[in-house]
């Protein structure tokens, strides 16, 4: 099975496979951002040590069964937030989605932006996607800008599925990019 090489990078970004290993830092970068993480990410209300394993577990795990490719992001060096290409049940073959979300002392510089163009082109260079989605809550702009960064196409929206974070709006924007808009 194919799968995206394990470390990325761009301008200043450098995206690492997350692993069991990063345990430690992994969750000191989540617990000094939930102020900023809580309102959308439904995940971050009452975060512990051992979610934090879990979830790393769950990268190893679906890493190796090609169905997630989770990332950790770094500038300068630094940790600073996270990202992945995932395949949703729910969503057509062929077509992967992209989540992002930085500690709030590194957003506004481009990071998501550029880190999400890495997995664009993670992505496209896997024989069977076809196209690439960003989806996100209608009232959450800064991801809203992303896409549009990026130019993704903006398809529709949807009801929100529980477990919805205090923030959430009920209502997600779904932004598409295809192979083809990708190579033009």
């Amino acid at each position: 099975m194919e799968r995206p090489s394990e470390a990325l990078e761009h301008r200043t970004v450098r995206l690492v496979r997350w692993r069991t290993g990063d345990a430690e830092w992994a969750f000191d970068l989540v617990t000094q951002a939930l102020d900023h993480l809580r309102p959308y990410m439904p995940w971050a209300d009452g975060y512990s040590a051992e979610q934090n394993l879990a979830f790393l577990r769950s990268c190893e795990q679906d890493w190796d069964a090609g169905t997630s490719f989770q990332y950790s992001v770094h500038h300068q060096g630094h940790p600073v937030g996270s990202c992945g290409l995932l395949r949703r049940p729910e969503t057509e073959t062929g077509v992967m989605e992209i989540g992002y979300w930085l500690h709030p002392d590194h957003t506004g510089k481009g990071l998501a932006t550029d880190s999400a163009r890495l997995l664009v082109t993670a992505a496209f260079a896997l024989s069977d996607v076809g196209a690439v989605e960003i989806v996100h809550d209608e009232g959450n702009h800064a991801s809203g800008a992303v896409p549009r960064r990026l130019n993704f196409t903006r398809i529709g929206t949807r009801r929100s599925l529980p477990p919805l974070p205090p923030a959430d709006s009920g209502t997600e924007v779904i932004w598409s990019l295809t192979r083809q808009q990708a190579a033009g």
